[in-house]
């Protein structure tokens, strides 16, 4: 399975029965982005809003998050702790970026000005 954000965030699967990619929010994208990089210890649902939302009191809000994300992907993602299934290789493809802070769409989700971690570099 491949997180592409070389634009518009999607996620695509080959070589199993069938091929299928979707396109997921932006939200949906910085989400999977996160456990992708916190591996197998995956993250709590605290931990998660922290670093969505710049505090850890939006536990609600992160499950629903998580409750549509599963629906569009099935057993991909794991639960206590949340994290992306063992059985699934999972990489990420950046196109034309050289790194995640890079990458502007995951910023362009409303996250707080406090978590810098993926905001883009200004140009020029």
């Amino acid at each position: 399975m491949t997180l592409d954000l070389s634009g518009a965030p999607v996620v695509r699967s080959t070589g199993g029965e069938s091929d299928w990619y979707t396109p997921l929010s932006q939200r949906h994208a910085e989400i999977l982005l996160l456990l992708h990089r916190h591996g197998r210890r995956g993250m709590s649902v605290t931990e998660l809003s922290t670093a969505v939302h710049g505090d850890p009191d939006h536990a609600v809000a992160i499950r629903a998050e998580l409750s549509r994300l599963r629906r569009i992907l099935g057993s991909v993602i794991e639960s206590r702790p949340y994290r992306i299934s063992a059985a699934v290789e999972f990489t990420l493809e950046l196109g034309d970026c050289d790194t995640l802070a890079d990458y502007a769409v995951l910023r362009e989700a409303n996250a707080p000005p406090e978590n810098d971690e993926f905001r883009r570099r200004p140009h020029g």
